[in-house]
């Protein structure tokens, strides 16, 4: 599957996710801020990494809702959508709008109630 986008909610899962394929020697692409502390005025600092080439669509890129926003991928991916992960709604629906052709949404319990105006035949349950 090419051109694919992995998208949660959270920055730290993010980093996470993208540990876990590093170890497995997969590829990725990522966009991610990492906190490294606070500056002696007392503001947070990061360090951006962003290593998105929109160019390949052979890796696929992890990043969270509100990174996504202003991209598009054929294939995106929406895992841990449970109820109880307390999902905002404006940042999902930017997730679930970054698809061209496929978004794929997971949960492991009871599906996130934010699609329950989604109409049954737009849904296909595997």
């Amino acid at each position: 599957m090419d051109d694919v986008a992995i998208l949660l909610p959270k920055e730290d899962t993010v980093i996470k996710l993208h540990k876990f394929f590093s170890e497995h020697n997969i590829g990725t692409q990522v966009r991610i801020a990492i906190d490294i502390g606070v500056t002696p005025l007392g503001n947070r600092k990061f360090k951006r990494i962003d290593t998105l080439d929109f160019t390949n669509h052979d890796l696929p890129a992890i990043l969270t809702y509100h990174a996504g926003k202003g991209t598009e991928f054929d294939n995106v991916f929406i895992p841990f959508a449970d109820d109880d992960m307390g999902l905002e709604r404006n940042p999902f629906y930017v997730a679930i709008t970054r698809a061209s052709s496929r978004v794929f949404i997971t949960y492991s319990r009871k599906l996130t109630s934010l699609l329950k105006n989604v109409s049954p035949n737009d849904i296909t349950i595997q």
